[in-house]
């Protein structure tokens, strides 16, 4: 299985394209088993990703249903032609929340959710694996200072 670790959406200004649910449809035709919303500097692209995988989950949920009860959707095919099904979702990638810090000397890297518990809202999984355990430079000191 495949998995895209690095993708940047169009909440990154000036370099990404795309909308984080065009992304997350896209991985889910695919047939992909997880994406990364990466932007720089910032996680804002994850929020529209995770609501379009909550629909895509319900949409494919209600067909799955519905085909249970009342089988295949859409016309009969006329016995003569060679038609092929357009391809259905069947799952959804999973969505790993991510971001790509790049800092004013040049330094870039990505960080990547490595738990459920460092996905949850609030975590501070990436902070604490960049610099644990590491003093805070000078100059944020002083403004963390200055800012109470």
């Amino acid at each position: 299985m495949f998995a895209e670790l690095s993708i940047t959406s169009n909440f990154t200004f000036l370099t990404g394209a795309s909308h984080p649910e065009e992304y997350m449809e896209r991985a889910a035709t695919l047939g992909l088993s997880a994406i990364a919303i990466t932007d720089t500097n910032s996680v804002a692209g994850i929020v529209r990703a995770w609501s379009e995988a909550k629909t895509l989950t319900r949409l494919i949920r209600e067909r799955t249903e519905l085909e249970a009860r009342n089988g295949p959707i859409g016309p009969p095919v006329p016995g003569h032609l060679d038609h092929q099904r357009s391809p259905i979702l069947t799952h959804v990638p999973r969505l790993i929340p991510g971001a790509r810090i790049v800092t004013d000397t040049g330094f870039t890297a990505t960080a990547l959710a490595t738990t459920r518990q460092a996905e949850m809202p609030g975590s501070r999984s990436c902070r604490s694996r960049l610099g644990a355990g590491a003093p805070a430079p000078a100059h944020r000191s002083a403004w963390y200072s200055s800012m109470r």
